[in-house]
C-alpha cells in the first residue's frame, strides 16, 4: 500500500517569474547603484599592472583625451628623479578616482619609467581625518603598514628594492672596482662573476632566499658596503633596526606581522614617522623601482569637514611639503585628486602659511571636465549597456528588434531625447548621470511588465522605449515621493 500523501504542489506548472529586463535585451541594470567611489573593488594600497577588469565601466572614449594627457605628463615628470606634484581637478562626481585607478591598473602608461615605478594608492577613511590632517605621516605609515601585511610576502616588494640596489652596485664598473678588494674576501671570483656577467638580480634573488645564516651575514655586509658608498642613503638606525633584521629573516611571512617589527615600521613618536616614510620610500626607489608615485584621494572631504581647521591644515600642509622637499632627489611623485575650489583652497593656504608654498606647489593640473552634451551621455551609457552578458549573446532576431527603434540599437532603450533629458536633470556628472539613468529603467521596467501582463505587446508599450518625456516624468514623479512621503508613488 502506498503511503505517500497526495500534494498538489507538485502537479502545478512551475513558469519561471518574467525578467521584466529583457525586453531591453538586458538581464539586469546594468548602471551602478552607487557610482561615484572610484572603480569596483579597486583596493587602496599598491597599484598592481595585473590588468584592469573589462566588467569594469569607464569609458576610454570619453576620457580619451584626459588618459592622453595624464600619461604625456607623467612621461615628462619621469623624465629625472626631483620631486613633483600633479593635481588632477574636477567637480564631485566626474570621476577623478576612476580616472586614475583606470590609468594605473589597465595599464595604460606608456613611458619605460613609469613602468617601473612603484604605484600606490591612498584614500583616507572618513573616520580617520582627524588623524589624516593632524598627522599624515602617522596614517600614510600606518596605512602602508597595512598594506604591506595583506601584501603577499612572495611577491617580495622590499626584496625586489634590495636586489635591485645590490645588482645596480656590482654592475656598475666604477663602483665595483673601488670595492673588489672586499668582494673577493667575501665572495668566490666565480659567484661575483655569475652575479654580474650571468644571472644579475637572480643571483641576488638566490643569495637571499637560499643561504644559511654565515651567507646572510655576508650579505648584509655588501649591503652595508652599498650604504656606506651612498647608493643606499638611509641612515644608520634604519638600516640597523629595519632592514637587516629584514634580510636575516629572508622574508619570511611572520616578519611584518611581529610586534618588534610593528614597533620600527610604525613608532610611537610622532616626528619619527616622516622620517620612516622618507626612508621607506628612499630605498623603495634606490634599487628595482626609479619612482615612487603616491596618490591621495579624497583628502579634500577631510580638509572641508575638518572641525579645528587652520592649525590641522596647517600640519597637514607643512608636513606634505616637508616630505616632499626630503625626497627631492628620489623620483617621488605625488598626485592629489582634490576639486578646483579645493585646489585654490589648500594653494592659498600653503603660499600663505610655508615660506616655500609657492616653489613647492608650482606644479601641473590635470583638469577632468563635467559632461558637456548629450553625445558624450550616450558614450557613458553605451559603455555600460555593452558590457552586459546578456546583450552580448543576443540572437539576431533580438537585435532586430533594438535596431527598429529610435534608439541607436548599441543605446537600446534610450534614445537622445533621453540623453539631452539626463543630462539637463543632472549636474552633469557621471554620478548623477547614471544615478538617474538606472532609476529611469528600473521605472520603465517595472511599466513595461504591467504593460505585457495586462497583455500589451512589448514594442506597443510606451515604455518601450525610454524617451525625454519619460524621464521628464520620471524624475517629476520621484520628486513628488520625496517631497510627501505619505503620497503613494504613481504608477507610470
Amino acid at each position: 500500500m502506498n503511503s505517500s500523501k497526495y500534494n498538489p504542489e507538485q502537479f502545478k506548472i512551475q513558469r519561471p517569474e518574467f525578467d521584466k529586463y529583457k525586453p531591453y535585451l538586458l538581464d539586469e541594470n546594468p548602471f551602478p547603484d552607487e557610482p561615484g567611489i572610484g572603480a569596483k573593488n579597486f583596493t587602496p594600497g599598491r597599484i598592481r599592472q595585473t590588468g584592469f577588469s573589462e566588467d569594469v565601466p569607464f569609458s576610454v572614449e570619453l576620457r580619451k583625451n584626459e588618459l592622453a594627457s595624464l600619461d604625456e605628463i607623467l612621461n615628462i615628470y619621469t623624465a629625472n628623479r626631483a620631486a613633483k606634484i600633479l593635481w588632477v581637478c574636477g567637480e564631485p562626481g566626474v570621476g577623478k578616482s576612476t580616472l586614475l585607478q583606470y590609468y594605473f591598473n589597465k595599464p595604460f602608461m606608456t613611458s619605460s619609467l613609469l613602468q617601473r615605478s612603484l604605484r600606490w594608492y591612498m584614500t583616507y577613511e572618513k573616520r580617520e581625518e582627524r588623524q589624516f590632517l593632524r598627522s599624515p605621516f602617522k596614517y600614510l605609515v600606518e596605512s602602508f603598514y597595512q598594506n604591506l601585511l595583506a601584501d603577499n610576502p612572495i611577491d617580495k616588494i622590499f626584496h625586489d628594492a634590495i636586489a635591485g640596489t645590490i645588482y645596480k652596485f656590482i654592475v656598475d664598473e666604477n663602483t665595483f672596482n673601488t670595492y673588489k678588494v672586499y668582494l673577493p674576501s667575501v665572495f668566490s671570483p666565480d659567484e661575483i662573476k655569475a652575479g654580474i656577467e650571468s644571472e644579475g638580480a637572480e643571483y641576488i634573488e638566490n643569495l637571499l632566499n637560499t643561504s644559511d645564516e654565515s651567507q646572510i651575514e655576508q650579505f648584509i655586509q655588501l649591503l652595508e658596503v652599498v650604504r656606506n658608498a651612498g647608493i643606499l642613503p638611509l641612515d644608520k638606525d634604519y638600516f640597523d633596526k629595519f632592514l637587516a633584521p629584514f634580510i636575516r629573516r629572508r622574508l619570511e611571512s611572520t616578519f611584518l606581522i611581529e610586534e618588534k617589527t610593528h614597533s620600527y615600521l610604525v613608532p610611537t613618536v610622532v616626528e619619527s614617522q616622516e622620517i620612516i616614510l622618507r626612508n621607506t620610500i628612499k630605498l623603495l626607489t634606490s634599487g628595482a623601482f626609479d619612482h615612487f608615485i603616491l596618490v591621495l584621494d579624497q583628502i579634500d572631504i577631510a580638509w572641508n569637514k575638518s572641525k579645528t581647521a587652520p592649525r590641522r591644515k596647517d600640519n597637514f600642509l607643512t608636513d606634505v611639503g616637508s616630505l616632499i622637499r626630503q625626497l627631492h632627489h628620489y623620483g617621488f611623485i605625488l598626485i592629489l585628486a582634490v576639486t578646483e575650489q579645493a585646489k585654490q583652497d589648500i594653494n592659498k593656504f600653503m603660499v600663505k602659511e610655508s615660506p616655500e608654498g609657492e616653489r613647492i606647489f608650482e606644479s601641473r593640473i590635470l583638469t577632468v571636465p563635467q559632461i558637456q552634451n548629450d553625445e558624450q551621455v550616450a558614450t557613458i551609457l553605451k559603455e555600460y549597456l555593452s558590457k552586459n552578458p546578456y546583450r552580448q549573446k543576443a540572437t539576431e532576431e533580438q537585435k532586430a528588434i533594438a535596431e527598429k527603434s529610435p534608439a541607436n540599437p548599441d543605446l537600446f532603450p534610450f534614445d537622445k531625447t533621453a540623453c539631452a533629458e539626463l543630462l539637463k536633470r543632472s549636474n552633469k556628472s557621471t554620478d548623477q548621470i547614471l544615478k538617474l539613468a538606472r532609476t529611469c529603467l528600473n521605472e520603465c521596467a517595472d511599466a513595461l511588465k504591467k504593460d505585457i501582463e495586462k497583455g500589451v505587446s512589448p514594442k506597443d508599450s510606451e515604455f518601450f522605449n525610454i524617451t525625454g518625456k519619460v524621464v521628464r516624468e520620471t524624475v517629476r514623479e520621484r520628486m513628488v515621493v520625496v517631497n510627501k512621503p505619505v503620497q503613494k508613488k504613481l504608477d507610470l
